[in-house]
């Protein structure tokens, strides 16, 4: 059990493009995948690769944002809407039990305030020599610490010349940083370690992707689904 919690924390952090590195990026969309996954347990080594290929494409324009998630080659499937007045909806769909949940201002609020409290100080080191090209931007490598993060390790590679207000890795505002994450990799000592990689970045976003289908998808409170996937062996939400 305590392997899968691993493997489902992981999951929940989350080129093609002709875009210069001097153009900046109001709009548009940015295509990441689960490019590397590693451990040196050979059963959570089996876990991790399951969630190889895992997709997340995230959609933003004039404050809102969209992140859809699809795990374990369709098994799996979240997307979250957040609007400008930070209200949103989670849209949960494994194996065809579909869940809704709508989320208000003071849920965000209090959820962004239980991360704040369980990552506690964060500290960002910046390299500006630790550089790489991601899907045509140039990008510089931040490490991200914290003394409360018992052995998880974060580090990423941002752009300032993408603005978008979209939360990519759990708990880390994309505010917070100097620059918007194209790749980031969370670990926990040799137990796992996973890579997230912006494979491609489009500059234009259809408006359509913000109006969310909700067909068949029940809804219930964030009380009632963590409790419902407490049932189904816990997921890490």
């Amino acid at each position: 059990m305590k392997r899968f919690s691993l493997l489902l924390l992981a999951m929940s952090f989350f080129a093609t493009s002709a875009l210069t590195a001097q153009k900046e990026l109001k709009e548009g969309v940015i295509k990441f995948e689960v490019t590397d996954v590693k451990s040196d347990d050979p059963q959570m080594a089996a876990q991790l690769g399951m969630m190889k290929g895992t997709t997340n494409d995230v959609y933003f324009k004039d404050g809102q944002s969209v992140s859809k998630m699809n795990m374990m080659g369709g098994m799996m499937k979240m997307t979250m809407l957040t609007k400008k007045d930070e209200t949103g909806t989670m849209l949960f769909d494994a194996m065809g039990q579909k869940y809704m949940i709508p989320i208000t201002a003071e849920d965000k609020q209090m959820n962004k305030e239980k991360t704040e409290e369980a990552m506690g100080d964060v500290e960002f080191i910046y390299d500006e020599n630790d550089t790489k090209t991601i899907a045509g931007y140039d990008t510089y490598k931040v490490t991200i610490k914290s003394p409360k993060m018992e052995g998880m390790e974060m580090s990423a590679y941002i752009t300032p010349d993408i603005k978008a207000g979209a939360e990519v890795m759990q708990g880390i505002d994309a505010g917070k940083l100097k620059g918007f994450p194209l790749e980031y990799v969370v670990s926990q000592g040799g137990q796992f370690a996973m890579v997230f990689t912006a494979l491609e970045v489009q500059d234009k976003v259809d408006p359509e992707v913000f109006n969310l289908d909700t067909k068949g998808f029940k809804e219930m409170t964030m009380e009632e689904f963590q409790s419902a996937m407490g049932g189904m062996g816990g997921m890490g939400f």
